[in-house]
């Protein structure tokens, strides 16, 4: 008779929770928890939610004048799937005025309070300063 040693299995495994955007959810004072553009992780932002999108006012909150502008995320209601179209959001001194931010492939969830996308950050003549990752977390 054969005996067979004890065995340990491990597994892990990601998910995706999926919850339609209900606009009065999404309204509120968020915590931004990942910026490495703006550097402003612990900062507070505003979120006004609307009928598929999102109005997040000061998205990056030391940007400065010119520019200064919210900037609208739209969102499929049934999936939370989210988009930023080209938006300036505000400037960074002399030589770097008016940045606008656009991105995809983003996730607003209004029953969780999360909204996570990556964003592409360029100036008016096209110059591109990198896509980098923003999540905020409502209070």
């Amino acid at each position: 008779m054969a005996t067979v040693g004890q065995y340990n299995l491990r597994l892990t495994w990601s998910a995706v929770v999926v919850c339609p955007f209900v606009p009065a959810q999404a309204t509120g004072t968020y915590t931004i928890k990942t910026d490495p553009w703006d550097g402003s992780a612990g900062e507070q932002v505003n979120v006004l939610g609307e009928a598929g999108k999102a109005t997040i006012t000061n998205l990056f909150p030391y940007a400065a004048p010119p520019g200064v502008n919210p900037v609208v995320v739209t969102v499929n209601p049934t999936t939370g799937a989210a988009t930023v179209a080209k938006q300036t959001y505000g400037s960074y001194g002399a030589g770097f005025e008016n940045f606008t931010a656009e991105g995809t492939g983003g996730f607003f969830f209004s029953c969780t309070g999360g909204f996570t996308i990556n964003l592409t950050h360029k100036l008016p003549n096209g110059t591109n300063y990198g896509t980098y990752p923003y999540a905020i977390q409502k209070n």
